[in-house]
């Protein structure tokens, strides 16, 4: 493909979203951790903090999304209904999005065997490092 075909698909500068029930860090490191790997592309990063009710949703993304923009939202929601209309409310403007961390809670609730408490603005500072094995000793 020529330069000139890959001007014309890769926008030049996106910004994405992120909807939270707490501060949105979480989502956001994820967000920038991903976009690295798209060298091309100037990523811009908007955060609607706090959210309450699908009302702020909506008003968030009528602001802050133009019709037919590229754009897509990252969303840490823990309370289910509140995901579940921010869901269907970006699935209604063709908004794709990705749930940062309900797949992961899901997984973590079969393994655990118990369900997730699903608190607003827990963090995890309790010092523990991961323990970490780095591929090259292992080959």
């Amino acid at each position: 493909m020529s330069t000139d075909a890959l001007d014309q698909i890769i926008p030049d500068k996106v910004c994405l979203h992120v909807i939270s029930d707490s501060s949105g860090a979480t989502a956001v490191r994820v967000l920038r951790g991903a976009s690295v790997q798209f060298k091309e592309c100037d990523v811009e990063i908007s955060v609607l903090a706090h959210l309450s009710n699908v009302a702020q949703a909506r008003a968030y993304i009528e602001r802050e999304v133009e019709e037919g923009e590229e754009t897509a939202v990252f969303h840490t929601i823990m309370n289910e209904q509140l995901r579940d209309s921010v869901k269907e409310l970006l699935d209604g403007k063709g908004i794709p999005s990705v749930d940062v961390l309900g797949p992961a809670t899901m997984v973590l609730s079969s393994v655990l065997g118990t369900d997730p408490v699903r608190e607003v603005g827990l963090t995890l500072d309790d010092g523990v490092e991961p323990r970490y094995t780095e591929a090259a000793d292992l080959a």
